[in-house]
């Protein structure tokens, strides 16, 4: 019976061998040897064996990374910076179109523009001045309200008609004297110096001088009058105004410290950041083109194919070079049958048989493709796996034949 067998499998070799060199292009099925009870034994025999293996099938050695690159858009090439063999880092510049100066000009300038507008916000929103500015206004406030104060006192007090004794009545008249006595003399200074331009020192001083000696004029007559009697109706709407005049400092001053205290004017604000985004999404698309103009590596890896030559002219999506990733390397399956594909799990180990170098190789099952592929009329799956152990000299493209260890 096993004699039987052996003859049945050498008879299949030998047709499917003669249909291939008749010219079929049909691929074999992967390999199952199964046993005369039919049944598919679990592999027991060192790494290598084929014929300890349940499931055995071709591949091919692939980089874990490969990518072909091109420009995104049209332009003659300036630079390239690499070759073939060369190890690249993961972000660097490989080749370079020519119009980079102009665009970089374009960078700067927009760059420029970005900090201007940052600057222009900061001072909008952080000036020292604004907030030198609350303060005086919140001093200006409360002397409004202080001279609200005494104006109101005083038509209060005048109103209520109090007299007082002669005596208090004279030394306020007294006083009264001598406040027009100063306020006179005030006044005669202040003439000395009144043709003078306003910024002239001499002329504030008197006029400083003269106010004071006005206001303090006013407070001695108002006391002698409220000593004396009831205000008459002009003194009366003296006072009236003088209390009206107060208020309206006093409301005048609110305002503007509450404005000052809600922060800077919100208008402002909002118009200097829309003005800073624009710069900032301007200044982006000026990178953006200049960064089109730059064919940068994706990964870390090696240089595998230079197709593009200083000064040609390439197209946007022209193929410009491959890089590959050669510090780690896969094996992918080629003709796995979808008979056999059940008896694959992923971890799975297998062993890699590599006849260009006479090695084998650990591996892992690190991936099987949903989707089938169809190879000379057969359904396939590709799996791919993860090397455990690397031998010396192994190559991408490189054929291997995989065995799957254990069963499905």
């Amino acid at each position: 019976m096993k004699a039987h067998f052996v003859w049945l499998v050498a008879s299949a070799i030998l047709v499917a061998g003669c249909g291939q060199a008749a010219g079929n292009s049909q691929a074999l099925p992967t390999v199952v040897l199964e046993t005369s009870g039919g049944a598919q034994p679990q592999a027991t025999g060192a790494p290598g064996d084929l014929s300890a293996s349940s499931v055995v099938a071709s591949g091919e050695v692939v980089p874990a990374q490969q990518a072909q690159l091109a420009f995104a858009v049209a332009g003659q090439i300036d630079q390239v910076m690499v070759g073939v063999g060369d190890e690249v880092e993961a972000g660097q510049v490989l080749a370079r179109l020519s119009g980079g100066e102009a665009l970089q000009a374009a960078v700067s300038e927009a760059d420029l523009n970005v900090l201007k507008a940052q600057q222009a916000l900061d001072d909008q929103t952080s000036d020292p001045s604004w907030k030198m500015a609350l303060a005086q206004a919140q001093s200006d406030l409360a002397a409004a309200k202080d001279e609200l104060r005494i104006a109101d006192y005083d038509r209060t007090v005048n109103q209520k008609g109090y007299r007082a004794s002669t005596l208090t009545i004279q030394s306020a008249e007294a006083k009264l004297v001598l406040a027009k006595e100063a306020l006179d003399d005030a006044k005669s200074a202040y003439d000395h110096y009144a043709d003078k331009p306003s910024d002239d020192p001499r002329r504030a001083a008197a006029l400083a001088k003269y106010s004071n000696a006005q206001t303090a004029y006013n407070s001695a007559l108002r006391t002698v009058n409220w000593y004396k009697g009831h205000p008459t109706e002009l003194q009366q709407s003296q006072l009236d105004a003088a209390v009206a005049l107060a208020q309206a400092k006093v409301d005048e001053a609110q305002q503007r410290v509450d404005k000052l205290q809600a922060g800077p004017d919100p208008d402002q604000v909002a118009l200097l950041s829309g003005q800073l985004a624009s710069a900032k999404d301007q200044a982006a698309a000026a990178r953006g083109q200049l960064g089109e103009l730059e064919l940068r590596a994706p990964f870390v890896g090696t240089v595998g194919k230079v197709v593009a030559q200083e000064g040609e002219w390439v197209s946007p999506g022209q193929a410009a070079m491959v890089i590959a990733d050669l510090r780690h390397l896969r094996v992918q399956t080629t003709d796995l049958s979808e008979r056999d594909v059940p008896s694959v799990r992923l971890g799975q180990s297998a062993s890699i048989s590599i006849d260009a170098l006479n090695a084998t190789a650990e591996a892992t099952v690190r991936e099987i493709s949903p989707l089938a592929d169809t190879l000379g009329g057969d359904v396939v799956y590709q799996t791919t796996l993860d090397l455990v152990s690397v031998p010396d000299g192994l190559r991408p493209g490189m054929t291997v034949d995989v065995q799957f260890l254990g069963g499905g």
